[in-house]
């Protein structure tokens, strides 16, 4: 899947752009299909958004993702050291999160349903 050839890239600094991500990964041969640095809006200036310190490369290849995990860790940009792991935005493993939280939810309420019966834990 895409996570694979994505590469989450975290500590940047707050003036990285997604340009300057993707000219700073579009080195060694690598060919960069997007690079993202996730943002929010700023609650101070309406229209305006704020880096998050974190962000987002995919490649074309799985080859080239590796390739630049391998490399680009510690690497300076505007002064601040990539930290990289491979990304696990994948959908499958939202789905597996999705059922896993639905089954605690499902789990909780027979557990509170229990107790309810007057059979409180701890008396005899």
């Amino acid at each position: 899947g895409g996570g694979e050839r994505t590469i989450f890239v975290k500590n940047l600094s707050f003036k990285t752009t997604s340009e300057g991500l993707k000219a700073c990964f579009s080195t060694n041969g690598w060919t960069v299909r997007s690079a993202t640095v996730v943002q929010k809006r700023d609650p101070k200036a309406a229209g305006r958004t704020l880096s998050m310190g974190y962000g987002f490369v995919e490649f074309g290849s799985a080859a080239h993702a590796h390739d630049a995990l391998r490399r680009m860790g510690g690497v300076r940009l505007d002064e601040h050291l990539l930290q990289l792991k491979l990304s696990s935005r994948e959908r499958a493993s939202g789905e597996r999160d999705a059922a896993a939280s639905s089954a605690r939810r499902s789990g909780g309420k027979a557990r509170g349903e229990g107790g309810e019966d007057g059979q409180p834990e701890g008396k005899s």
